[in-house]
């Protein structure tokens, strides 16, 4: 009697077939790391006790925490303020600008294809004590003598925030320049004939229509902003901290994993809170598109 060979078509023809191999990659490749980054940031490093916050209360009292906490808060503020409002703008002159539209777009898409650690070379050689930016300030009789503009002071903190600006705006741009390409055109003609000014135009249409896009682009610079690491390093190495470079500072030059573990998962939740930000905001949207 031939032995029945039992049919597994049907395994192949499950959806869990094809996402398995991404739930095993997020659980090995995410989830696992932050596991164990968690029970690190909460093991006591003499004596091995767990769970303990003695990881946080000393993060927290360290000297140096509190300035890489309020420079990457003031970063991400500053930095999404100027990206929202630049991005807009630039976004609303290439759509209506008639001199060489394509040509322009092109040129400002490139600093996307540059490599992070090349921009962080770039600026470097721009803002250092004998630079470029000096050099010229010192023609042009402005200063008197060389600024160190990357010191790891508030002026630094400008250096950093320009460098980012130079490489993420053309994201913010292409974004609001696909969201100014939806609103449709016959509104903008039907307040003309109303006698809306251009001021108008842009406030009760351009804006109100754009607004969903405009949020979207500072939700996902908001998470990138706080992953900000090898143009900080390249630029100023430890003298100008964040948190990414201060973890990896306390792990690779302090040798102190569990305060680096700790000082990782305050990233990751600041991190996280952009995340659900963005989910919050898309099932808001999803909301009012099934209302309206």
């Amino acid at each position: 009697m031939k032995k029945r060979i039992p049919d597994i078509s049907a395994v192949f023809e499950s959806p869990l077939f094809f996402i398995a191999p991404l739930c095993f990659f997020i659980a090995v490749c995410l989830f696992f790391p932050l596991g164990t980054l968690l029970v690190q940031s909460a093991t006591e490093k003499i004596t091995g006790a767990f769970p303990v916050t003695e990881n946080y209360r000393s993060l927290v009292t360290h000297f140096m925490f509190p300035r890489a906490f309020m420079n990457t808060v003031l970063i991400a503020a500053i930095s999404l303020a100027l990206q929202g409002s630049l991005g807009l703008a630039l976004a609303l002159f290439l759509h209506h600008t008639r001199v060489a539209p394509r040509f322009l777009f092109a040129l400002l898409l490139v600093p996307l294809g540059v490599p992070t650690i090349v921009n962080g070379a770039v600026m470097r050689y721009i803002f250092d004590l004998h630079g470029f930016l000096n050099e010229a300030l010192l023609r042009l009789g402005v200063i008197a003598q060389p600024v160190d503009w990357l010191d790891g002071s508030l002026v630094s903190l400008g250096v950093l925030v320009a460098a980012d600006l130079w490489k993420v705006l053309p994201f913010v741009v292409l974004i609001l320049v696909a969201g100014r390409k939806t609103i449709d055109r016959q509104l903008y003609e039907a307040a003309a004939i109303d006698g809306a000014s251009a001021w108008q135009q842009f406030r009760y249409i351009t804006m109100p229509c754009i607004k969903p896009f405009l949020v979207l682009a500072l939700i996902l610079r908001g998470i990138d902003v706080f992953r900000l690491f090898e143009l900080p390093l390249a630029l100023f190495g430890s003298s100008f901290p964040i948190l990414s470079t201060y973890a990896y500072f306390e792990f690779s030059r302090y040798n102190n994993p569990y305060r680096a573990a700790a000082a990782s998962w305050i990233l990751i939740v600041s991190i996280g809170v952009f995340v659900i930000a963005y989910f919050w905001y898309d099932r808001v949207r999803r909301r009012e598109g099934g209302a309206a």
